[in-house]
């Protein structure tokens, strides 16, 4: 149960900065180094994750954060989402460096490519849309098997 409490909180946590990134209140870097930080915290807490990969997986993180894979200024359609979706899950994959996560990395980014561009396609309103993909991108850890 504490486990849960745990993921639930991180998830929040990484849900909040992913929506402070995207409002014009606050800087993209609030998104940007937040979420990827949050998660790889959570990783480094629930699974005594210390191995070198988390750093890589940190950049990745950052990166996939970075892009929504449409033109500046053009709105995004489902497939732009769904290549959200995947640059999230793929982002962990340098813990196949030290750990053998392939099929639970396969099962992460599909159900982030499918959540992602669900998501973010049918909701309407930015603060939800937003928090949604935070709280999804770090949630999803759950699938690598830390809980």
């Amino acid at each position: 149960m504490l486990n849960v409490i745990s993921l639930l909180c991180f998830s929040v946590c990484a849900g909040i900065l992913y929506r402070m990134g995207g409002s014009k209140d606050y800087n993209t870097k609030f998104r940007d180094f937040g979420v990827p930080f949050v998660s790889c915290v959570y990783l480094w807490v629930t699974a005594g994750l210390g191995h070198w990969s988390l750093i890589l997986c940190f950049g990745l993180m950052f990166a996939s954060l970075t892009t929504y894979f449409k033109p500046k200024g053009k709105p995004a359609k489902f497939w732009n989402w769904a290549l959200v979706g995947l640059a999230f899950g793929l982002s962990a994959f340098p813990l196949l460096i030290g750990f053998p996560l392939l099929w639970r990395l396969v099962v992460r980014t599909v159900v982030l490519i499918v959540a992602v561009a669900v998501w973010s396609d049918n909701i309407d309103c930015d603060v939800l849309e937003e928090f949604g993909r935070g709280f999804l991108f770090t949630a999803s850890l759950i699938a690598l098997g830390w809980h």
